[in-house]
């Protein structure tokens, strides 16, 4: 949107609860647009959804977008220490569970740091991390591995999906890939992995529901994904709970 006065009076107005009607979005961009048709209005607000500086998050409101912290090249600087001098072309997604967990009740006993790879560089990854004095488990071992390990924090192995969504690296460069998921993706498997589902269990609903207020949410990408792993009625449910309003929002989207 190249408008960036329009930009700054709707995050004004939305300042201090993050959210805008529909009627006072539409008459704010009817002003500073100088626009009276209303279809016309729907193109403006359609491309601020697009630039993902609004999202919508019921039939008459709006909510302004924010980026969640842990999406940002500082958090996974620490990361490419793991696999520096690696010459073996494939992506890792890392993530860890913190940075949706904090938006639980309680503070969880368990965190782990995951790391997501093709599944011909599975055994690779593991051996890049022994290498450097961390102890990785693929998670399909992480059971056993839990009953002898009392560490605060499990560093996990496991294999993506070529269609997973995850922030791609445009540049292909030689050696790893460092990436993240995206927020949908870590949605869908905190109800879809039993380690995870096991140690936030019943907060799940609450951090969907902060995560919704505070973030951009694209349900087209968390529903396909939901359905891909065989958990859409799982987090269907979660979301009922956690917004009730959602439902109106994608069907007039």
């Amino acid at each position: 949107m190249k408008n960036r006065k329009l930009i700054v009076i709707i995050e004004e107005k939305a300042k201090k609860s993050d959210f805008i009607a529909k009627d006072e979005l539409f008459k704010i961009v009817s002003s500073q647009m100088k626009i009276k048709e209303q279809h016309e209005i729907y193109m403006v607000v359609d491309e601020l959804c697009k630039d993902n500086i609004i999202s919508k998050y019921s039939f008459n409101k709006y909510k302004i977008n924010n980026i969640l912290p842990s999406f940002k090249k500082k958090m996974l600087d620490k990361y490419f220490f793991y696999f520096e001098g690696d010459v073996i072309d494939y992506d890792v997604s890392v993530w860890d569970s913190s940075w949706i967990s904090k938006y639980s009740h309680l503070i969880p006993n368990k965190n782990f740091v995951i790391f997501e790879c093709q599944k011909f560089a599975t055994e690779h990854v593991i051996n890049k991390l022994k290498e450097k004095g961390i102890s990785a488990v693929f998670y399909k071992d992480l059971k056993t591995f839990s009953k002898y390990n009392t560490d605060r924090t499990i560093y996990v192995v496991k294999n993506f999906n070529e269609d997973a969504p995850i922030y791609r690296c445009k540049k292909k460069e030689e050696g790893p890939r460092l990436t993240q998921p995206k927020l949908e993706k870590m949605m869908v498997d905190i109800v879809s992995d039993s380690f995870l589902d096991e140690m936030l269990s019943n907060e799940i609903p609450h951090i969907y529901s902060e995560l919704i207020k505070r973030y951009s949410i694209n349900y087209s990408t968390l529903l396909r994904y939901a359905t891909k792993r065989n958990r859409q009625q799982k987090v269907l449910s979660t979301l009922k709970k956690a917004n009730p309003e959602f439902e109106r929002a994608i069907r007039y989207d």
